[in-house]
């Protein structure tokens, strides 16, 4: 297999995934190293490939299919989890953090939150690795960009941050 053999095969893989698939698995699927594939998905998303790396791995994010909704939130570091497990039990996917950074611009840390255990996972590795969340750059605001079924998801989402205060309007 070549080079854009590999490639292709690799971009089919992440349309037919149904979770993220991280670069160590493609490169044993392959018989190539970790930085190989790590370039094969650079090369992919600079040829428009919708490809997004989480902490989990690469999704490939066709957004013909899927919903995809920016919400504004204001909360304090401690309510990380409980503004996260609404989100969660009211079935979206927390796809990212935006933050504006005064020097940097938009800065967007990947998520991939889809359950609460997904939430505690994120929470103890902050905690493990002694992380502030990004959103304490600018006194808790921080926009989400969440993966919903519908708009109505999206409503009910947002009534319930509002009703906890975290909901940034």
């Amino acid at each position: 297999m070549n080079t854009n053999e590999r490639r292709e095969q690799i971009l089919k893989d992440l349309k037919e995934a149904d979770a993220p698939i991280n670069a160590t698995a493609l490169a044993k699927r392959y018989g190539v190293s970790r930085q190989i594939v790590v370039g094969d998905i650079a090369i992919l998303k600079a040829h428009q490939n919708p490809i997004v790396a989480s902490v989990k791995g690469y999704v490939y994010v066709n957004s013909d299919e899927d919903h995809y909704y920016t919400i504004a939130c204001k909360h304090k570091a401690e309510d990380t989890r409980e503004e996260l497990y609404i989100m969660v039990d009211h079935g979206a996917i927390v796809e990212n953090v935006i933050v504006d950074h005064p020097l940097y611009g938009e800065l967007v840390g990947k998520l991939e939150i889809a359950s609460r255990y997904d939430v505690d996972l994120f929470i103890e590795q902050m905690q493990l690795h002694n992380a502030k969340n990004l959103s304490e750059m600018n006194e808790g605001v921080h926009l989400h960009t969440i993966k919903c079924n519908d708009e109505e998801m999206l409503k009910r989402i947002k009534d319930k941050l509002k009703e906890g205060g975290y909901l940034y309007e």
